[in-house]
């Protein structure tokens, strides 16, 4: 099929306007983008932009702003519950660090103080910064001063959350959360008011030791993490991961033995650094040169995956919006890396059996089909010349020869079509009269095997494109003249079938004598009426008008015994 819609598309004309339409409405949809008719078909961004969704069982029609704040309510109810428990169930843990009674082990405080002695003033007070969220002053009452601070911070970012969980006004929302901002940044300078009186008191610091400290001070960190780039949140992730560690003491598979509700309510609600990066990472998954790996997705929660995903569609929209209508977008999904983190980002069900376990499956079918409709458009419409594409050409061009002389066979002017076709020879070819009428001859009154080999054979000595245009003139002439002027370039009576041995000059009978009538007729039919002159002088006109030859209408005309010198 596709083979033959090349040749169709190369014959050129109506057949090749409606090819072109059709395949390029199949890749680039609608016309009219902005008033898309019923009867138009979806382009390849759209199919794909739908099955994108669907795959990844993103089925909500909010948008993806929508569905991450439903999302993230209810992971912050889930994660309140389990964050009380794991409060409650606090066991204690060592960060290192100096110790109003002696030093400690060397812990990540420690490492993070020696770091920050390698680099510049700004960038050291940036890691020292992050080293104090996890300390105590050792002065009384300085550590309750900082954790009633801490507190508090923690307490308005809560109910900053639930304001705007309540809220459905965009307005509304962007007020609280500017509000939210300004009363954040007077808290964090109360709360560097309180370490720097602290600082006076004593230059020693112990670490935290508590889940609940720990916690407030992270999500500190976390703020920190949001706000750097480069080397510092290189150095401040590392700190909070090296942290961690120290919390859970993991065991060679990665599972916590420590403080495991902790890591069951970090699991289930992460901090707003972590949600935020993990709807960051699926933004950035598809843009050019990109390095969001498979390895990446794997190491989020399940909480965060979800909205990884809703990250990657939003991604996805933002890599076809710059696309240009007619684009081959199936190209962002070549990449080795881009096709491995689709395996695992693709949500498939546990077991073998439930409903759309087949889902990746499904996905490669969707993008091998679109790659298939976009190879078609390139090889139906694209100029390379293939000795395959000369076959299929030679073929349509011959069947196409074949339909049309067995048009002509069953038309009621094959006298002229016989004389036609020697005629657009001669012309086009500079055949001898003699060569051009057999041609003819053999054309038009073979049977149907021989027509066949005798197209086919002289289509190989002119070639397909002289072929054509032989059947496009022959084509042009004989409608004129087999439409408008047939009553015209008729004769009078129907001659009979039989093989042409030279071209026919027709004869009028006479008027008061009847014609004879053919051997199989018992009886001579009526005569026909004389045809009226003034008639046939305009079916004259009419027919010279559209391309007949002048001579050969005057001739038909005096046969008739009309004179023909009006025209």
């Amino acid at each position: 099929m596709r083979r033959l819609t090349g040749s169709v598309y190369r014959q050129g004309g109506k057949g090749a306007e409606d090819t072109k339409a059709a395949l390029d409405f199949r890749q680039r949809g609608p016309e009219n983008p902005y008033a898309p008719r019923p009867d138009e078909p979806l382009g390849q961004i759209e199919r794909i932009r739908d099955t994108f969704r669907r795959v990844l069982g993103i089925t909500s029609s909010k948008s993806a702003i929508q569905t991450q704040r439903s999302m993230l309510d209810a992971q912050k109810a889930e994660g309140d519950r389990l964050y009380t428990l794991a409060r409650d169930q606090s066991e204690t843990f060592d960060l290192g660090g100096n110790s109003s009674v002696g030093n400690g082990a060397p812990g990540p405080i420690d490492i993070l103080a020696l770091r920050a002695q390698d680099y510049p003033g700004p960038f050291a007070a940036k890691l020292q910064e992050a080293a104090d969220l996890f300390t105590r002053p050792v002065s009384r009452g300085g550590a309750a001063r900082e954790d009633a601070v801490i507190l508090r911070m923690q307490r308005a970012a809560e109910d900053e959350q639930r304001r705007v969980a309540r809220l459905t006004d965009p307005d509304q929302i962007a007020k609280v959360r500017e509000d939210f901002s300004v009363k954040q940044q007077r808290m964090m300078q109360d709360l560097q008011n309180v370490r720097q009186q602290n600082a006076l008191i004593t230059a020693q610091r112990r670490p935290i030791d508590d889940v609940n400290r720990f916690d407030a001070s992270k999500q500190a960190l976390d703020d920190m993490i949001e706000g750097a780039d480069g080397n510092l949140k290189r150095q401040l992730v590392n700190f909070k991961h090296e942290l961690l560690d120290r919390v859970h003491e993991y065991d060679a598979k990665g599972n916590a033995t420590k403080n495991i509700p902790y890591q069951n309510a970090r699991d289930a609600w992460g901090s707003r650094a972590e949600n935020s990066e993990a709807i960051d990472l699926g933004r950035k998954a598809l843009t050019e040169n990109s390095e969001v790996s498979a390895d990446q997705f794997k190491s989020l929660t399940k909480g965060q995956q979800k909205l990884f995903r809703i990250g990657l569609d939003e991604s996805l929209n933002n890599a076809l919006g710059g696309s240009k209508p007619g684009a081959d977008v199936t190209q962002l999904f070549q990449t080795r890396r881009v096709r491995d983190l689709m395996n695992e980002v693709i949500p498939v069900p546990k077991s073998s059996g439930s409903t759309f376990a087949d889902r990746p499956e499904r996905f490669g079918d969707v993008m091998a089909r679109e790659q298939r409709m976009v190879q078609t458009r390139n090889e139906t419409m694209g100029n390379s010349k293939t000795r395959q594409r000369e076959n299929d050409d030679e073929m349509f061009n011959n069947d196409a020869a074949t339909t049309l002389f067995d048009r002509f066979k069953s038309m009621n002017v094959k006298d002229f079509i016989l004389e036609e076709i020697a005629n657009v020879g001669r012309q086009m070819f500079g055949y001898r009269t003699e060569v051009a009428t057999e041609l003819a001859k053999k054309l038009l009154m073979a049977g149907p095997a021989e027509q066949q080999a005798y197209l086919a054979q002289l289509q190989k000595q002119v070639g397909p494109d002289k072929f054509k245009t032989f059947m496009d003139e022959l084509t042009k002439r004989t409608n004129v003249m087999a439409g408008a002027g047939a009553d015209v370039m008729a004769p009078t009576t129907r001659p009979s079938e039989k093989p042409v041995s030279a071209l026919p000059s027709p004869q009028r009978s006479a008027p008061d004598s009847a014609p004879t009538a053919p051997p199989q007729q018992t009886a001579p039919p009526a005569p026909k009426p004389t045809p009226d002159r003034e008639k046939l002088l305009q079916k004259a006109r009419e027919a010279i008008a559209k391309g007949a030859p002048k001579d050969k209408v005057i001739e038909r005309l005096r046969s008739k015994g009309i004179d023909a010198g009006d025209i």
